[in-house]
């Protein structure tokens, strides 16, 4: 298949089957049919938790690779292209060999998810490579999550708060058990998780003799990415460091500070433009980290006016409660997935919960002109809800 086929092909598998019983047995079996190429990608470090995951392993593929280490990164979702969750040394896999992998991959697929088989062949093609370290996203949850057939020598748990309610449970306890069950007996667990879920993720740290780190934030270095979660997710990912030097990595002070400062990770609190913010918030906790975040920006812009697109299976209703209190003005929209909240459906409890009436623009950059049309030189627009609400504001015009 050549790449644009690869797509078409990756389009007909299901994004999650609800009919199909959650379990790791179809991928350890793609796996074992592609000769077990996933137990050769160096040292792993397998990262989950409800927010700041993709940050956490940006930051330290960065570090990783300007020390000079060849450095395998896999992330998801991806905002633009699916090679985006593919990296070697940060640079994305080419379409020509993403399309190769796949084509590797194909002929063993039965019921497999879409997760599932970017998945493998992404684990295929770090083998390959011969990649010294690798940092695997978690997609959902943890125990149960395609990636977890990894050997890990780090697991790292971010934080916790709900999220995927239905697939992890209804309490904090219960997401960090499901995300926890990514670590592995006589290793090492670094998190900030906090309250009762740090007491669970510390229970299941001492059954398997696992080190647990617990890290703090830092305000030792130069972060490029904004936001006061950064200086969270920079604690983690230097105890993470701290935690490879001892096990004979030579990674210098100087390299650790130059790869956070240099480290690219769009979506995050990011402006595009002098008023215009974007930020991939996409449940409850993202969300009130970014409502905190802007909050700080009140004296510098008189209006926040906030275009915005969440998923239907998310709580919407409390992600909404959490940005309505600093948001002057809301434009709703509708985020580029199957999933999508219909705009209305956030209309109605804006305005029965509120009184607020919203516009509603399903087009995401129409809804992003709109924005832009009544904003002043001194308003804030910001783009925010999902990954597919925010993904199309960075597509080349």
């Amino acid at each position: 298949m050549n790449y644009n086929q690869t797509i078409q092909y990756l389009e007909t598998l299901q994004t999650e089957d609800p009919n199909r019983e959650w379990t790791l047995e179809p991928m350890q079996e793609l796996m074992e049919k592609l000769g077990y190429l996933h137990v050769n990608l160096g040292t792993v470090i397998h990262v989950t938790g409800t927010n700041g995951k993709g940050s956490v392993c940006a930051m330290l593929a960065q570090i990783l690779k300007t020390t000079g280490y060849k450095t395998a990164l896999y992330t998801s979702p991806h905002l633009n292209r699916v090679t985006e969750r593919i990296k070697i040394n940060n640079e994305e896999i080419s379409k020509e060999d993403f399309a190769a992998y796949i084509t590797k991959v194909q002929p063993f697929v039965t019921m497999h998810s879409f997760f599932e088989v970017v998945t493998a062949a992404a684990f295929l093609y770090f083998a390959d490579k011969k990649t010294e370290v690798s940092i695997i996203e978690v997609g959902m949850g943890g125990r149960l999550d395609a990636t977890n057939i990894v050997e890990s020598t780090i697991s790292v748990v971010t934080n916790i708060s709900l999220e995927h309610t239905k697939r992890l449970g209804k309490t904090e306890e219960s997401i960090a058990k499901e995300k926890a069950g990514i670590i592995k007996k006589d290793t090492l667990c670094v998190t900030a998780a906090t309250g009762d879920a740090y007491h669970v993720i510390q229970k299941i740290c001492t059954e398997k003799n696992v080190q647990l780190i617990h890290a703090k934030p830092t305000d030792a270095y130069h972060l490029s990415l904004h936001g006061e979660m950064q200086k969270e997710n920079a604690g983690i990912v230097v105890a993470v460091i701290d935690a490879l030097k001892k096990r004979g990595f030579e990674i210098p002070k100087i390299h650790i500070a130059e790869g956070l400062q240099t480290t690219h990770w769009p979506g995050r609190l990011d402006f595009i433009e002098k008023n215009v913010l974007v930020d991939v918030a996409h449940n409850p906790g993202g969300m009130a980290q970014l409502a905190n975040e802007l909050k700080k920006f009140k004296e510098q812009f008189k209006k926040v006016i906030l275009v915005l697109g969440i998923l239907s299976d998310k709580d919407w209703k409390v992600m909404l409660d959490e940005i309505v209190p600093v948001a002057d003005t809301i434009i709703l929209t509708k985020p580029q997935s199957e999933r999508a909240a219909e705009p209305d459906s956030l209309h109605r409890y804006l305005s029965k919960s509120y009184g607020i009436d919203a516009q509603c623009i399903e087009n995401i950059k129409m809804a992003l002109e709109k924005a832009k049309h009544i904003a002043t030189h001194n308003d804030l627009i910001v783009v925010t809800g999902s990954f597919y609400t925010v993904g199309p504001i960075y597509e080349k015009k």
